[in-house]
């Protein structure tokens, strides 16, 4: 009866130990598993925040590839516009130097028609003035003209004298054909101007003066009235007016009873370009001004 009893408690303790370590599994492997869930849902969470990222990252990057996109073509649209831009500025360069070879050409032409004509009028005004010859009517008289290289020529007038005019007898000779003085020289009986008319230098200054005039009205601030105070004051071409001084211009207006241009400062400047033939030049001071007078 005693082993009976001893048994039973042996038993009893045995299973009450395998009870107990079966509860201590069956705990750890429930804490485990509780372990393991919350992991995977924390695990989960950040998984679908990285997502969420990784999302924006990659719309970022698309907003990043079309701005790139559409900086590179701006930037070979600037690259073509700064190529035409070089192109015309070469292109611009290249008539400026032409049109500055051109001016040099005709400046030195100009320098050397103007030498030829200052020789030319020295030469007449230093020449002595000879006395008249018996005139022969029957020859054709002649005129002093000006070629186009600024030379003297002489062309026969076309219509002669068919017949001679007898002279009066008994007409004193100094009459006609000068009276001799004591000291020797004749005397043709004209005056100081009408001797001053009679020279080649007055026949040039008069094929001068009636040179063509200028359309002056083409200057900036130069209307028919001003033009025409301006022609009263003998500035008829544009070489005229491009040598004249502001005082000058002022004074041509103001006599003509016209009030003050404004634009009066920059006409010599319009009239020497126009002068000198330089009609870019011209165009491009025009440009610049306004109300006639130089902005730029």
């Amino acid at each position: 009866m005693g082993y009976f009893l001893f048994e039973s408690i042996v038993t009893i303790v045995l299973a009450a130990v395998v009870g107990a370590v079966i509860g201590f599994v069956i705990a750890w492997l429930l804490r485990s598993a509780r372990a393991d869930a919350a992991r995977r849902a924390a695990t989960s969470g950040d998984t679908e925040a990285l997502t969420a990222s990784l999302d924006e990252c990659t719309s970022a990057r698309a907003d990043l590839d079309a701005r790139v996109t559409s900086l590179r073509a701006d930037l070979d649209a600037a690259r073509k516009d700064l190529a035409e831009r070089t192109t015309e500025r070469d292109e611009a360069r290249a008539s400026y130097d032409k049109s500055q070879v051109e001016l040099a050409t005709r400046t030195a032409e100009l320098i050397g028609r103007e030498d030829e004509l200052t020789k030319l009028r020295e030469a007449v005004g230093a020449a002595p003035p000879v006395p008249p010859a018996p005139a022969d009517l029957n020859k054709p008289a002649t005129v002093i003209d000006l070629t186009e290289d600024g030379d003297l020529a002489t062309e026969p007038v076309s219509e002669p004298v068919s017949e001679p005019v007898s002279e009066p007898v008994g007409e004193p000779i100094g009459e006609s054909a000068g009276e001799q003085t004591p000291g020797g020289e004749t005397d043709t009986g004209a005056t100081g101007d009408d001797a001053a008319t009679s020279t080649p230098a007055t026949l040039v200054g008069t094929l001068v003066a009636d040179a063509p005039d200028d359309d002056l009205e083409r200057i900036e601030g130069i209307g028919p009235k001003m033009r025409g105070a301006l022609h009263k004051a003998g500035l008829r071409t544009f070489g005229a007016v491009a040598g004249a001084s502001v005082e000058q211009l002022r004074a041509a207006v103001e006599a003509d009873g016209l009030k003050f241009a404004p634009s009066i400062g920059t006409w010599a400047r319009q009239a020497r370009l126009l002068a000198d033939g330089d009609e870019a030049g011209f165009l491009a001071l025009k440009e610049r001004l306004v109300a006639g007078r130089d902005v730029g």
